[in-house]
């Protein structure tokens, strides 16, 4: 049996309280209605999303002063407790409802945005892959990721050490997310490759990510060993699967809720050359599905 894994397929709002020798420094994620909270702890002392409590300065302060602080104190302290659970839960819910249906992995496919929620989910995972399209889009997000993901993994590291965190109901758990590769899609190939437009972009991806992305990963740790990526049948590149468009085999596989792999004569619909090609192309997407998961296996396992 193997260890249950998170893999996710890929600037959190974040509020920080800290009462010197009083309060110990608290680093929360945010989203949707909780993002008023933030902004109500922000305007404590008007200094962004840093709010400070700090003791009395001078004996002649009014009474007045000193209660409207520790007020805010309370406050604080009692937002701080409420909103601790928050980053630890989604992990939380994602392990039980695997143990309940008694699942090996769980795969999130992430939405291309950089919010607390994707942050959340990056850092509690214990792998991630990286898609890519040939295009210009790419390029830009290879860019984006090499800076965002190592921030986001300091962050994890100084969330799972704050004791107010280790101590909520759901402990935000120790960032272990490590890179198995890449993927490269959404092309239309010609004679089994990507046509010459198409593969322009791609060469240029896998710069940025020979040059940008892997260092930046390998700085932060989230890198496995370089030899076991050879071992499991990843080129120096780290790409573990090229997969073209699917064309109309899609529609067929969405109307009948069937991954593409395993669609019959029947539910692609065709008939004559047509219904050959089709079922030729649906056995290349199974052998090409079929090598990307031996070799995500094999860098688990590993």
């Amino acid at each position: 049996m193997l260890r249950r894994s998170t893999i996710v397929f890929r600037r959190a709002l974040t509020a920080v309280v800290s009462c010197p020798n009083e309060t110990a420094t608290a680093s929360h994620n945010f989203t949707g209605e909780i993002s008023r909270i933030a902004s109500a702890i922000a305007s404590v002392c008007k200094k962004g999303l840093w709010a400070c409590c700090a003791r009395t300065a001078s004996s002649s302060q009014s009474s007045r002063e000193g209660l409207a602080r520790a007020s805010r104190r309370k406050e604080l302290s009692g937002s701080i407790q409420t909103l601790q659970n928050l980053p630890g839960s989604l992990p939380w819910v994602l392990d039980r409802t695997a143990e309940h249906y008694d699942a090996e992995f769980v795969l999130i496919d992430m939405s291309p945005g950089l919010g607390a929620i994707n942050q959340n989910l990056f850092t509690t995972s214990d792998f991630f892959i990286v898609p890519t399209n040939p295009d210009f889009f790419s390029v830009m997000a290879i860019d984006s990721l090499s800076t965002v993901i190592p921030r986001w993994q300091d962050w994890a590291r100084r969330a799972a050490e704050n004791p107010v965190l280790q101590d909520a109901a759901y402990p935000f758990p120790k960032p272990q997310a490590r890179f198995l590769g890449t993927v490269v899609q959404k092309f239309r190939p010609r004679r089994g490759t990507p046509s010459a437009a198409f593969a322009q972009w791609i060469v240029e991806i896998q710069e940025r990510i020979d040059t940008l992305l892997i260092p930046a990963l390998e700085q932060s740790g989230m890198l496995l060993d370089r030899e076991l990526y050879g071992r499991c049948g990843l080129e120096a590149d780290f790409t573990l699967g090229v997969i073209a468009d699917f064309n109309s085999l899609i529609a067929a596989s969405q109307t009948h809720q069937t991954p593409i792999y395993a669609l019959s004569a029947e539910q692609i619909g065709k008939a004559g050359v047509v219904l050959e090609a089709a079922e030729q192309s649906r056995d290349e997407f199974r052998s090409a599905f079929e090598a990307m998961a031996e070799k995500v296996c094999c860098l688990i396992e590993s």
